[in-house]
């Protein structure tokens, strides 16, 4: 179940016990270039998250990132390092495509700025 609270959504599991839903709902909106962070700095970027008590994060998973060679190349490496490093901390995923890539937008349009 999903419910939306300040603009922003908040998703947890009706199954669970209101106390303990109430704590799994806790997440963060985390940086929108987590994938560019060196190994250690991640590490505490999450640890960082954990230790504040999040149970889950969000985050920007760039599209234009991902198939920065066109439309049959993909490359998931920097997201999936973000997510094996979430999930090893018990912090649960919520990813959120944003930014296509040149390929895939109308002629003449782009992004504000690059965020990758």
């Amino acid at each position: 179940m999903c419910r939306t609270h300040g603009g922003s959504l908040a998703a947890f599991d009706a199954s669970l016990p209101s106390s303990a839903a109430r704590a799994s709902q806790f997440g963060l909106a985390a940086t929108g270039a987590l994938h560019n962070l060196a190994p250690a700095a991640l590490g505490r970027e999450l640890d960082g998250y954990r230790g504040a008590g999040a149970r889950w994060i969000r985050f920007d998973l760039n599209w234009s990132v991902v198939q920065a060679r066109g439309p049959r190349g993909w490359n998931w490496v920097p997201f999936d390092r973000v997510v094996r490093g979430a999930r090893a901390r018990g912090l649960r995923v919520l990813a959120v495509v944003s930014y296509s890539p040149a390929w895939a937008r109308r002629p003449g349009t782009g992004p504000v700025r690059d965020h990758s």
